[in-house]
């Protein structure tokens, strides 16, 4: 079964084009960022953060076309660092 895990981690590690991987890397640099500026926490986090990440993002004049890539990227790194993933539950009010 580890070795099966391990598999798992490393085909998820991979799973993504070095392209992706970057802008996966810059949306959570961002992410990470403005969750310091509000004190949260940046990984793990919760949906209703992502969501509000995502707002304040289109706020500050992020185009709509963008944004649902900002999202995954949180919950790629989540599933990797074996936390819970935001992106699986719904958020609240």
């Amino acid at each position: 079964m580890a070795t099966a895990r391990d598999a798992a981690y490393a085909y998820a590690c991979h799973a993504k084009s070095d392209d992706t991987r970057r802008a996966y890397r810059a949306g959570v640099r961002a992410s990470c960022a403005w969750c310091e500026t509000h004190a949260l926490p940046c990984l793990p986090t919760g949906s209703a953060n992502i969501v509000a990440f995502l707002a304040a993002e289109r706020g500050q004049g992020v185009g709509v076309s963008p944004l649902p890539s900002a999202a995954p990227p949180s919950a790629t790194y989540t599933f990797i660092a074996d936390l819970p993933v935001p992106t699986a539950e719904a958020p609240r009010r």
